[in-house]
């Protein structure tokens, strides 16, 4: 079994290659973001202005990195330190000026600062060509007694541990490697015959010697490299500016994507991570591999949120709202941060400066304007709610939905058929075998549809000629449908982010003449399924408040009916936070939306032919019974402007009777 370890990479060894990994980064195989359900809600309420956001961002200082903790600075504050570092004239001048920044230096790094302030005090009149001749020395002491200690190690692992003769025989062979005789191997050289010998044996404690020789190593050599390299860019500084140049390096922030394919760019896709994780990691998998993740987050959003109370990042405050929905999109809700830990005062300029007010949202009775459903108030969302939470029985939430019928989405009324058939065929069903069964069930679904569209895809191609990569890139496609999807286990928790990127590295991979309607075909009616699926799955902690799966199940049914305004045409592309550019959505039809231009929403959507009319009318009736003057335009100027926003390709009534 070879063991794929994860490396956090804190290191100044990978320096000259960031541009290098920031493209590797770029043509990552995860998922566009605008492939994922917005289940967890990557709510945007205007456009980005991306440029200006990346700036205010990486002008900030003292935020933690997300994936290892470590206090992050900007460059700016990095190169003032430097530049102070340029003008200290003594020992002690130096041991200030790194005890004052020592925070921001990487642990590896901090004895360093230990070190300076010794030989302040016992020989402070020392130039600092004396001082890094013998801190050079030391570093490499250091290197050879820690080889020396891991070789004995690995021999007390050899003769301690159960291992076959083979097994034995190559870990001493590991362990004699690790003996210093002359010249200090390379670190590369070391971990690669460290990870080639363990990944080669048959023991449960190989992951664990891996893990401890290696991040002893990797700290050891990285404190060597910093103190000995220097970079030619920084010809004509003292050797204290360099050395400290190279290990804040690892401190200094950047801004990177958890969605690296998102186009256009978003803002609730980044995140500030340092460098030493820039370079060690593809950015967007730090989230779910960094093994303090979850605390590390909290700590990178309690940051954030002091920024917006400080008044750091103005103009940006929703990003981090946007940024904790992308987390837990990304995670599927595994990860337990939430928005309402946020500090209250960020909190609330968050919704204060980005709410967009629609006059019509508190009348009741509005069909959304894409999919007709007929929406919920909040008020009525809540009585709902009430009504859910105090049902005593399963027969109970069924009579809820049927009275309730017409605010249930057309997409999830088979998921309420299919709940009542299997009580109905089970009396006396518990809950808990209900959902059980649900799940299953949706499981099911999504099985059977990959295998549909698997021979969608078969059929397109049989009779096409094919040149020999498309057909090598189609044979892959079908050999992950077959090893992992075909027998897919009823409790399977299907991720359709890992399903989108097996798309995207198979047929996403083939020529422009098929790659569109080969990827059409392997999508079809797969994201549908997989927010169904979300549905009967809920999340952990929404069961928890009820302590019922069905009930949270019914209330997500109903909570996507409530209606929230929508822009017309997005401010992403231009739009104003007018009136007339504001309609009413269901909350399920607005976050599939998200900022799709209104064009490419109705390609998909020719529905709204029909229901923004049916929206405008009802709106109408509103405007004349209660006398809203100042919006007797309103229908009128609002399908105007979707009607030219898709080049009259919608073409519906632009007359509205709204004055009587």
């Amino acid at each position: 079994m070879k063991i794929y370890p994860l490396n956090n990479l804190k290191s100044i060894f990978y320096i000259n290659n960031a541009n290098k990994n920031k493209e590797n980064n770029n043509k990552s195989d995860l998922p566009q973001v605008d492939k994922l359900p917005d289940t967890y809600r990557m709510i945007t309420f205007g456009g980005d202005d991306i440029s200006g956001f990346k700036s205010r961002m990486l002008s900030l200082d003292d935020i933690h990195c997300p994936a290892c903790g470590q206090k992050m600075l900007s460059k700016e504050k990095a190169r003032k330190i430097i530049n102070d570092a340029v003008y200290v004239r003594s020992i002690p001048e130096y041991a200030k000026l790194l005890e004052k920044n020592k925070d921001y230096l990487h642990p590896e790094y901090r004895p360093f600062v230990t070190y300076v302030n010794k030989f302040s005090q016992i020989r402070p009149d020392m130039s600092f060509n004396e001082l890094f001749k013998i801190i050079d020395s030391g570093a490499i002491s250091i290197i050879q007694n820690k080889l020396n200690d891991n070789s004995k190690y690995l021999m007390d692992f050899a003769n301690s541990e159960n291992l076959s003769e083979s097994d034995r025989t190559k870990i001493i062979d590991l362990a004699h490697f690790f003996e210093i005789d002359g010249q200090i191997p390379k670190y590369s050289e070391l971990k690669q015959n460290l990870s080639k010998t363990l990944s080669s044996i048959d023991s449960e404690k190989k992951w664990e010697v891996y893990e401890k020789i290696k991040n002893e190593l990797h700290d050891v050599y990285c404190y060597n490299y910093a103190l000995r390299c220097r970079d030619n860019k920084s010809i004509g500084m003292p050797i204290q500016a360099i050395v400290l140049q190279n290990m804040l390096n690892g401190s200094v922030s950047n801004l990177v994507d958890i969605y690296p394919n998102s186009k256009p760019e978003k803002r609730y896709s980044k995140f500030l991570l340092c460098g030493s994780c820039t370079l060690g990691y593809k950015p967007s998998m730090v989230i779910n591999s960094s093994q303090k993740a979850e605390k590390n987050l909290k700590g990178y959003i309690e940051d954030i949120s002091n920024a917006i109370v400080d008044g750091r990042i103005n103009k940006d405050n929703l990003y981090l709202y946007e940024f904790i929905g992308a987390a837990r999109a990304y995670t599927k809700g595994n990860l337990n941060i939430q928005r309402c830990k946020v500090n209250s005062i960020a909190k609330s300029r968050i919704f204060t400066e980005n709410k967009s007010e629609y006059m019509f949202s508190n009348y009741e009775g509005i069909p959304c304007a894409c999919c007709g459903t007929v929406t919920l108030t909040h008020e009525q969302k809540q009585k709902l709610y009430k009504q859910i939470d105090e049902s005593s029985n399963l027969n109970e939430l069924l009579n809820i939905a049927r009275v309730n019928s017409e605010y249930i989405n057309p997409k999830y009324e088979n998921i309420i058929s299919r709940f009542s058939n299997i009580i109905n065929m089970n009396p006396g069903i518990d809950e808990d075998d209900v959902m059980d069964l649900m799940e299953k069930l949706s499981i099911s679904d999504l099985r059977h549809q990959i295998l549909k569209n698997k021979r969608m895809v078969l059929s397109y191609v049989v009779n096409r000629k094919l040149n020999s990569l498309d057909k090598a890139f189609i044979k892959d496609y079908f050999w992950e449908i077959e090893h992992k999807y075909k027998d897919m286990d009823d409790k399977s928790n299907f991720r359709y982010d890992e399903y989108q990127s097996m798309i995207e590295r198979t047929l996403g991979k083939l020529g422009p003449i098929h790659r569109n309607e080969l990827i059409k075909l392997a999508n079809e009616k797969i994201k549908i399924l997989y927010v169904k699926d979300l549905v009967v799955n809920p999340l952990p902690e929404l069961v928890e408040k009820t302590g019922s799966r069905a009930k949270v199940m019914f209330q997500n049914i109903f909570r996507a009916s409530v209606i929230t305004v929508d822009h017309t045409q997005s401010k992403d592309s231009g739009g104003e936070d007018k009136y007339y550019n504001k309609v009413g959505y269901c909350r399920d039809c607005n976050r599939e939306k998200s900022n799709m231009k209104f064009s490419d929403w109705y390609k998909i959507h020719p529905e709204l032919s029909e229901n923004l009319p049916k929206h405008l009318k009802k709106v109408s009736e509103i405007i004349k019974r209660e006398k809203i003057k100042k919006m007797y335009d309103y229908p009128e100027k609002a399908a105007r402007l979707a009607m030219k926003l898709t080049k009259d390709k919608l073409v519906i009534p632009d007359k509205y009777d709204t004055k009587g």
